[in-house]
């Protein structure tokens, strides 16, 4: 899968990776469009939370929106790739960095750590 909604092998994608930046988003609205169909509907919106952001893509009318190339960056970095539109907010559902004072460390505690301490 690549940031265009196409396909390609394995050993092209290994030559430009570049292309295969936000292939799983935009997977995840080819997979919602299929399910809208299904149900009946064109107009589809998906939602992508990860650790750290949450990727939204919108298909209208059955089809995808695609960014122009001077639209899609990576950072800072200009990609000039075809890039199907996703958008990006910084709010994922991701772990907390917590500083413990009796250990004088920092760890990544798991959400049921997380939870008895708050209760606490």
């Amino acid at each position: 899968m690549q940031s265009s909604g196409g396909m390609v092998p394995i050993k092209e994608a290994a030559k430009r990776p570049v292309t295969l930046m936000m292939s799983g988003p935009v997977g995840g609205l080819i997979g919602g469009m299929w399910a809208g169909r299904q149900s009946g509907f064109d107009n589809v919106v998906t939602l992508d939370i990860g650790g750290t952001s949450a990727d939204i893509g919108v298909a209208y009318q059955g089809e995808l929106r695609m960014r122009h190339l001077l639209d899609t960056k990576i950072g800072d970095h200009q990609a000039m790739v075809p890039m199907v539109d996703i958008d990006t907010i910084g709010a994922g559902g991701g772990p907390s960095l917590t500083w413990m004072p009796a250990v004088s460390s920092a760890s990544v505690p798991s959400r049921r750590e997380l939870s008895r301490a708050r209760s606490a």
